[in-house]
């Protein structure tokens, strides 16, 4: 069902995304990409590109037939499951994410303005 995958990727938060962005081409495989998260110092979720339910390859062919792809473009996948449980974050925590042969990078959370 593909609008329970589009609902649980779209919604009105920021998210994280940078310092830099990298093409395809400089990443060694693509497909052993490991990400982890950590909060505050705690390690929270781990996961490697390989153990998606689809692939990169296919995700970026499914969305290209309904939109038109450009360089630079980015493709929100979701994130790989808790280690235990739903961790809260809250105003104030300290959030890493790292990104294997890409680095990390940390920002500290804040309240929205809309609160």
């Amino acid at each position: 069902n593909e609008s329970r995958w589009l609902h649980g990727a779209a919604y009105d938060m920021p998210v994280m995304l940078g310092p830099w962005m990298t093409s395809c081409d400089s990443v060694e495989d693509a497909e052993n990409l490991t990400l982890e998260t950590r909060v505050n110092g705690e390690i929270v979720q781990v996961g490697c590109v390989n153990s998606m339910i689809f692939s990169p390859a296919q995700i970026i062919e499914h969305v290209s037939r309904f939109m038109s792809l450009f360089p630079g473009d980015v493709i929100l996948t979701g994130r790989p499951p808790c280690l235990e449980g739903e961790t809260e974050i809250e105003e104030g925590d300290e959030v890493t994410v790292k990104m294997s042969e890409l680095g990390e990078f940390t920002c500290t959370v804040f309240q929205s303005l809309d609160d």
